[in-house]
C-alpha cells in the first residue's frame, strides 16, 4: 500500500520540486492501493510544491448545442468538472479557485493561482491560462493515463495560438448559460480543442529533446516536462503541418470532418463507414 509520504518522493523524483508550479492531469484509478484513499495524490502534490508552490488541473465542465440550452445547466463555480474524479479531488479543498470560462475553465490552489486564472471568462479563449503557465515556467505531469490520454494541454495552446482552435465546422454551434453577479447570460463556444488522441506523435520528440522525465506515481505510469520545452516542440511541428496532431483512427468524426482544414479527411471517414456497413456488418449478422 502506498503512503502519502512514499508519493511525495515519487513526485520529487520526477524533478517536481518546491514552489514549482504544477499542471496535472491523472487517472487515479491506476494509483494502486493508497493509504487515505487516491486523493491523497493532491495532499502529496501540495507538499512536494511546498507553500509557495501551486498546483492546477482541468475542470472543463458540459455545453449543449445552441438550440438546447438549459437555465438548469447554467455554469457556475461549482458546477461538475467532467474531466474526472481528479477535478472532483480539487474542488473538495476548500482553497481551490475556479476561473469563470463556462465551458473550459481550470482549477488551480496555491498562490499563483489568482494570476493563472484571471481573465480566463467567456470572453478569453479556451486554453488562455496556458499562457500564465508559459510565463511561470511550469511543469505538467500525467499519471497513469499516458496512452489512454496522451500527451500534455500545451499541444492545445499551440492550436490556439496558430488559430486553429477557430477552424472547427463546430464553432458558433454549441454554448451554456452562465452566471454573472446573479445575472444569466448566454456564452457561445467558437474555439474547439478536438481530439487529443494523436498528441501520443509528440512523445518520440520530446524523448529526443531529452526534456521527458518518465517514472511512477503509486503504481501509475508517469511523465513530466516543463511547458516551455513541450510547447516549442509543438508549436513548430503543427506550424509546419496543421494536421500533425490529429490521429490516425479512420472513423474518428473529430479529426476526419470536423475542421476546415482538413477537407481530405472527409473521404477517408465516408470510405470506413462504407466499408463497414457494407462488409462488416452483414458478418457479425451471420455468426
Amino acid at each position: 500500500m502506498h503512503e502519502k509520504e512514499n508519493l511525495i518522493e515519487q513526485f520529487h523524483k520526477l524533478g517536481i520540486v518546491d514552489g514549482d508550479v504544477v499542471l496535472i492531469r491523472a487517472a487515479l484509478n491506476k494509483l494502486g492501493r493508497v493509504k487515505g484513499g487516491p486523493s491523497i495524490i493532491l495532499d502529496a502534490l501540495k507538499e512536494a510544491v511546498g507553500e509557495t508552490g501551486t498546483v492546477v488541473t482541468l475542470g472543463f465542465s458540459r455545453m449543449s448545442f445552441r438550440l438546447n440550452l438549459s437555465y438548469d445547466l447554467a455554469f457556475n463555480s461549482k458546477t461538475p468538472a467532467n474531466t474526472g474524479a481528479l477535478a472532483k479531488v480539487f474542488m473538495k479543498d476548500d482553497c481551490c479557485m475556479r476561473s469563470e470560462h463556462p465551458t473550459n475553465s481550470f482549477l488551480a490552489i496555491g498562490p499563483k493561482a489568482p494570476y493563472i486564472l484571471e481573465g480566463h471568462n467567456a470572453y478569453s479563449k479556451s486554453y488562455y491560462p496556458m499562457n500564465k503557465l508559459l510565463d511561470l515556467n511550469a511543469k505538467m505531469i500525467v499519471v497513469g493515463c499516458v496512452g489512454s490520454s496522451p500527451g500534455f494541454t500545451t499541444v492545445h495552446l499551440a492550436q490556439e495560438n496558430l488559430g486553429l482552435t477557430c477552424k472547427s465546422w463546430f464553432s458558433g454551434f454549441f454554448g451554456q448559460y452562465y452566471s454573472k453577479d446573479g445575472v444569466l447570460l448566454k456564452y457561445i463556444k467558437r474555439d474547439f480543442g478536438g481530439c487529443s488522441a494523436g498528441f501520443n506523435k509528440f512523445y518520440s520528440d520530446y524523448i529526443d529533446s531529452e526534456s521527458l522525465q518518465v517514472g511512477y506515481i503509486g503504481n501509475a505510469y508517469s511523465i513530466v516536462i516543463s511547458c516551455l520545452d513541450a510547447y516549442r516542440i509543438e508549436y513548430k511541428k503543427i506550424k509546419e503541418n496543421n494536421l500533425y496532431h490529429l490521429c490516425d483512427r479512420p472513423n474518428c468524426f473529430s479529426c476526419r470532418v470536423s475542421w476546415r482544414n482538413n477537407l481530405r479527411g472527409v473521404p477517408k471517414y465516408i470510405f470506413f463507414w462504407v466499408l463497414y456497413f457494407l462488409k462488416l456488418k452483414p458478418f457479425r449478422k451471420l455468426k
